[in-house]
């Protein structure tokens, strides 16, 4: 074995035991978006009565956004299709989750405890509160634009 040998392997060697130093690392870290709540106690993992079959079920059809009429969401199964006016791509259904928590590293999410329901987008990885009522449907954030809280309220159409 030559000198250049012995080295080229040296190399190898250094590299692959620092990425299976990282690799163990990042195993024993935390994700950085994570709330307080989620980090906390018994509920660590979010075993709240969240029925999301119940919730999707309650959300099927076609909503009407109250305050700006030409905004429309329309669920249809396991897939949502936002339209509004002004937009040049037409609207399309994606596939979305329900669940207690983001699975995508957002900044609009704040304040998610175990009753807190989130309409996860996995296409553009987006996520956002969801609350039903009634006849309303509620989706809600954080807007880092703003730096406030958002709230879209839409309505039941018939």
């Amino acid at each position: 074995m030559n000198k250049k040998q012995f080295l080229l392997g040296l190399l190898l060697v250094c590299v692959f035991a620092c990425k299976d130093a990282t690799k163990k690392s990042d195993e024993h870290q935390s994700p950085k978006n994570e709330s307080a709540i989620e980090q906390t106690g018994d509920e660590a993992n979010f075993s709240s009565p969240l029925n999301k079959d119940e919730v999707v079920k309650n959300i099927q059809g076609k909503w009407k956004e109250s305050e700006y009429p030409y905004r429309m969401l329309e669920i249809s199964g396991q897939e949502v299709k936002f339209t509004e006016e002004g937009v040049v791509e037409p609207p399309t259904f994606k596939a979305f989750e329900i669940s207690n928590k983001c699975p995508f590293q957002v900044n609009n999410i704040k304040e998610v405890d175990k009753n807190t329901i989130i309409l996860s987008l996995t296409e553009e990885q987006r996520c956002e509160k969801l609350k039903i009522e009634n006849e309303t449907l509620i989706l809600s954030g954080y807007s880092t634009n703003t730096e406030a809280d958002y709230k879209i309220v839409y309505k039941k159409m018939e």
